[in-house]
């Protein structure tokens, strides 16, 4: 898996990262509830939510999503923040991805 640094490189070299656009987290939960308490906390830092069963069929997932430029400094301010917030929860932060803009 490329890091956070490797990945936002490969994204300049397929889109301006200068101009803000769609960015997605993706959260898992052991339950619905975990994941609902989550979505609220999430929604309260701004971002919007998408909540269903996981593709394990087993796992809650979350999907937070908001409109960013994407830096480093974004992204490592994120992954601490979900990371801590997943794990208040017994979850798991599994990344980000950035919407592909010209």
């Amino acid at each position: 898996m490329a890091s956070d640094s490797e990945a936002l490189t490969e994204l300049g070299m397929v889109s301006n990262i200068t101009v803000p656009r769609m960015v997605a987290h993706y959260l898992y939960f052991p339950s619905e509830n975990a994941g609902k308490k989550a979505a609220e906390q999430l929604s309260e830092w701004g971002f919007t939510t998408e909540d269903r069963l996981g593709a394990d069929d087993i796992n809650w997932l979350i999907l937070a999503k908001a409109i960013e430029i994407p830096s480093i400094e974004y992204v490592s301010r994120m992954r601490q923040q979900l990371e801590s917030l997943a794990a208040s929860l017994d979850g798991e932060y599994d990344g980000w991805e950035f919407e592909v803009a010209m």
